[in-house]
């Protein structure tokens, strides 16, 4: 399934709201997330956005938070354990 299909956005909202055709401003550590039961379509969607950032000249790094999906990845921030809050934690520099 895409993304399309679940946001239903015009091409110009699409366009105008795309962070595709606003490229990051700012060159600061960047950490993209996306929960493993998350639609392909969702996680492709954030590697995409990786790369992009990556050919900006970003300093990113990617990750894929097991067994989570777009609502519970915030619920378990409070889990040091998890690894999106270890990345967090690690490149915040705590």
């Amino acid at each position: 399934m895409s993304v399309q299909q679940d946001v239903h956005l015009t091409p110009e909202i699409a366009r105008t709201n795309s962070p595709f055709t606003n490229p990051p401003r700012v060159k600061c550590p960047l950490l993209v997330a996306a929960g493993s039961a998350e639609p392909k379509g969702w996680q492709q969607m954030s590697q995409d956005y990786f790369g992009f950032c990556k050919e900006h000249g970003m300093s990113a790094q990617y990750l894929i938070e097991p067994d989570a999906n777009h609502y519970t990845m915030t619920e378990r921030l409070l889990d040091d354990q998890r690894p999106l809050t270890r990345a967090m934690i690690k490149l915040l520099g705590l």
